[in-house]
């Protein structure tokens, strides 16, 4: 018995759908990488605004934009572990929950970022010396 006009057209818009749908998941498969990276690089070009907006004291727009891209490279290049991004990932998340990032939260991540890029995080500069490392005059010995 053949089947009715209705039914064979129906079979043919699911079987269309179905490859449609194979096709677009074996091409997101295969360009997995180029997904994963522009995540990251929208991630922390949205942190890096709100960072820049809210700008912790002791940094410079320019000294943020440097760190960031080097934070982006090593977030690509795959020398931090998943671990490392996933907790990176909750703690932006965290920072992010309300929208909007003050400058404390902003330090905390410039910190923490700092900190995964294996820079030396040193406190403030103090304005002033202390007087005990006021050099001696001349000819006091």
């Amino acid at each position: 018995m053949a089947m009715s006009k209705g039914c064979t057209i129906a079979l043919i818009i699911v079987g269309a759908i179905l490859i449609l749908l194979v096709i677009g998941i074996g091409l997101l498969w295969m360009n997995k990488d180029k997904i994963v990276e522009a995540g990251i690089d929208f991630m922390v070009d949205n942190v890096g605004t709100e960072i820049k907006a809210n700008l912790p004291e002791g940094y410079t727009v320019e000294y943020v934009d440097e760190l960031l891209t080097e934070f982006k490279t090593k977030l690509k290049d795959g020398s931090m572990t998943p671990d490392e991004i996933q907790r990176m990932g909750e703690t932006l998340k965290t920072a992010m929950d309300d929208e909007k990032l003050d400058s404390e939260e902003a330090k905390k991540l410039l910190l923490l970022i700092e900190q995964k890029l294996g820079k030396e995080v040193m406190p403030p500069m103090e304005e002033e010396m202390p007087d005990s490392a006021e050099p001696e005059p001349a000819g006091a010995h």
